[in-house]
């Protein structure tokens, strides 16, 4: 019993470390996306993903804590580019904001997501990071008002 808690524990710090690295992460690609889009500071990022995308996966990972494949079909559908399925994160939902050529956010989140897509802590991970896109931080980089030490913070 004592071993299963520990265990759980580890999963939770794992999952609650590598959350807050791949928010990190996205918070930067917001930057890399006004770098490309030729976005001024202050201005907003039209069509990124907002509450109701992190709302939805946060939701997933709760109603699907222990069936990681359908967790990441319900999150990916057949892929990031994939538009014949639903997935939540799709080109068409706020996640094909454009990073670079050939490059979006749903490729990115798709590929930082992909080296936990067996694991046992993809739920807790997805959940994590999707609470944390649900903070004014995520709101404050799309609108453009976020200053430098929420960046930095958000690695720590």
């Amino acid at each position: 019993m004592a071993r299963r808690r520990h265990d759980a524990l580890d999963i939770s710090n794992n999952a609650a470390s590598i959350s807050r690295k791949l928010f990190s992460e996205l918070l930067a690609a917001l930057q890399r996306h006004r770098a490309w889009a030729g976005l001024r500071a202050r201005k907003p990022i039209k069509d990124a993903p907002g509450r109701s995308q992190w709302g939805r996966i946060k939701e997933a990972a709760n109603r699907h804590r222990f069936d990681h494949a359908a967790l990441w079909h319900e999150v990916y559908g057949n892929g990031p580019r994939d538009e014949s399925t639903n997935g939540i994160v799709s080109l068409r939902s706020g996640w094909g904001l454009e990073l670079g050529p050939d490059e979006t956010l749903a490729d990115l989140f798709y590929q930082q997501m992909e080296e936990y897509r067996d694991s046992k802590i993809l739920a807790d991970t997805l959940g994590r990071l999707a609470a944390l896109g649900l903070t004014a931080r995520w709101s404050e980089a799309v609108s453009g008002e976020q200053r430098e030490s929420a960046t930095e913070e958000g690695a720590a």
